[in-house]
């Protein structure tokens, strides 16, 4: 559906569409700069995992989790989503590979909704600028990151190798 716009001396209101019921967009006028500035507030799941469960994959899904035993697609929780006001979600890894990283970067191309993905790379790898060079191109990687209870090493996060590798992350604008 068309957008409907309401102008009030400078200020007005944007009527847009999402999830199927219209949505406001407020909206700004500056007389020192002819372009209109919007305003758009977000509501977003900021923390949402998917999965295909498969027990060999998702080893840490214990039997006091088999609620989780399950496949969490975008599918359904788009409808969650739209029925509680939320505008989208974030995607964040629930395995420590490229291929999940891949997989979620291809459901969020996908799906609209899914706003952005916090993916892994292997932060330790002599490769890596490679891995983050690949995965770069797609706008929705905001970050990535490292389940680091599961190492068995205490000083983990203290690494040379790791503590490089965060550090490549900013050349590529994003957040560990």
């Amino acid at each position: 559906p068309p957008a409907i716009t309401t102008n009030n001396g400078g200020a007005g209101v944007q009527l847009r569409w999402q999830c199927g019921v219209p949505a406001l967009t407020s909206t700004a006028i500056s007389t020192n700069i002819p372009e209109i500035i919007s305003l758009e507030i977000m509501q977003l799941d900021a923390h949402q995992h998917f999965w295909q469960y498969n027990p060999a994959e998702h080893v840490w899904m214990t039997d006091r989790m088999a609620m989780l035993k399950r496949d969490f697609l975008p599918a359904a929780l788009e409808p969650l989503l739209c029925s509680t006001g939320f505008d989208g979600t974030i995607a964040i890894q629930a395995r420590q590979n490229l291929e999940e990283t891949r997989w979620l970067l291809d459901l969020a191309e996908q799906n609209e909704f899914i706003k952005g993905v916090v993916g892994w790379v292997d932060l330790r790898s002599p490769d890596l600028h490679a891995q983050l060079a690949r995965f770069s191109t797609h706008t929705k990687l905001v970050g990535v990151r490292h389940v680091v209870h599961d190492e068995p090493d205490d000083d983990f996060l203290l690494r040379p190798e790791f503590r490089r590798g965060i550090a490549q992350l900013r050349e590529f604008n994003l957040t560990y």
